[in-house]
């Protein structure tokens, strides 16, 4: 097939989405589909057409004459929308929860300034276009789509999948020995990772509040992102930003997830595909396949919140067998979902969507 994906920015070490779309691309490509790639940023290769300027998608459509348009979010209508950030809306309903008093009450005025609401307001238009279909990454990101005006029968729920061959316990397992070095761990220390740029959404006050009452001199919190915590604390390491994220995952012995909205977090994924322990919020889309035990709220009565994490993590760091099983169960979960699985579903996927075209 001639495929157009619409992509803002096409590369392999941007985002977690632009990264999606950049691997998905050279797996259809391998496969001898005709793939181009409309961006504002980005280069030819791999057998992919690159057309830079998204202020001219009606062009590049023009001269492509693409058989399936596929949006890489809320771009410009097209046949398929890949819903891979949920809809603005709904994110902003579930961030509203990571403020408290005056400054959730003025984060709920902003929700209705003109840049919030034109970027809603441009969302339900394309959603509630009768013929796009929408590949929604959780049901959690579904129903927001369906909240959003798209009907039910055109959103289509396909979770996550991860490379094994980027992550695994062996590749993860090289660097374990350096990079905790590096972070000053000792060998009886046992590393929680916390994975995140945006500390406020994804919760990092939740974590200061468990390993400031955990009182276990051998558990450490290992931050890993772009933000330093504004706060400091002996079981607090700031590792900044890594571009090898299997040694980070490896140099770790357990990652914590406790966000307040995820569509479907790639790094517990990935964790669990170099066979270490995860344990998520309820509303990271990725708790939707996994065991009731590792899924904690993270609204509600918040001395009940952190009682229950407090009770999950003690176990994680004074148990080891208990850790090594719990890591175990996740590689077997993340085995089932190699991104070669992907690329079969979402190949039958388009191709579904085509032969309707042409019914």
């Amino acid at each position: 097939m001639r495929l157009l994906f619409l992509v803002e920015h096409f590369r392999w070490q941007g985002t977690g989405l632009e990264h999606s779309a950049v691997r998905l691309c050279r797996g259809l490509a391998a496969r001898g589909h005709a793939v181009h790639v409309a961006a504002d940023t980005g280069e030819t290769g791999d057998g992919i057409t690159v057309h830079l300027g998204l202020n001219r998608i009606s062009e590049t459509q023009a001269a492509v004459r693409p058989d399936l348009t596929i949006d890489w979010g809320f771009i410009h209508p097209a046949d398929i929308h890949r819903m891979g950030a949920g809809t603005h809306a709904g994110y902003l309903d579930y961030y509203l929860d990571a403020f408290s008093g005056s400054a959730r009450w003025w984060r709920r005025l902003e929700r209705w300034a003109p840049r919030h609401q034109r970027v809603i307001r441009r969302q339900r238009q394309l959603l509630a276009r009768p013929s796009a279909r929408f590949m929604a990454n959780s049901h959690l990101t579904a129903n927001l789509a369906i909240e959003g005006g798209a009907a039910a029968d055109r959103v289509t729920v396909c979770h996550q999948h991860v490379s094994l061959e980027e992550f695994n316990p062996a590749k993860a397992e090289v660097s374990r020995t350096v990079l905790r070095a590096e972070w000053g761990l000792a060998d009886e220390d046992v590393a929680f990772l916390f994975v995140a740029h945006n500390l406020r959404l994804k919760n990092l006050e939740l974590l200061r509040q468990v390993f400031g009452k955990l009182n276990l001199p051998n558990a450490k919190l290992v931050v890993v992102g772009k933000r330093r915590p504004r706060w400091t604390a002996p079981w607090l390491i700031f590792a900044g930003e890594a571009r090898d994220m299997a040694a980070v995952y490896g140099a770790g012995d357990a990652l914590l997830h406790p966000t307040y909205f995820d569509s479907c977090a790639n790094v517990v994924l990935e964790a669990m595909a170099c066979a270490r322990p995860v344990l998520v919020s309820d509303t990271a889309g990725i708790n939707e396949l996994l065991p009731g035990e590792q899924v904690l709220a993270v609204r509600g009565e918040q001395s009940a919140i952190e009682s229950a994490w407090i009770e999950v993590v003690r176990v994680l760091a004074t148990d080891a067998a208990h850790r090594k099983g719990k890591g175990e169960s996740g590689l077997r979960l993340a085995e089932g979902r190699d991104y070669q699985c992907f690329l079969d579903w979402f190949e039958a996927y388009l191709k579904s969507i085509a032969v309707g075209r042409q019914s």
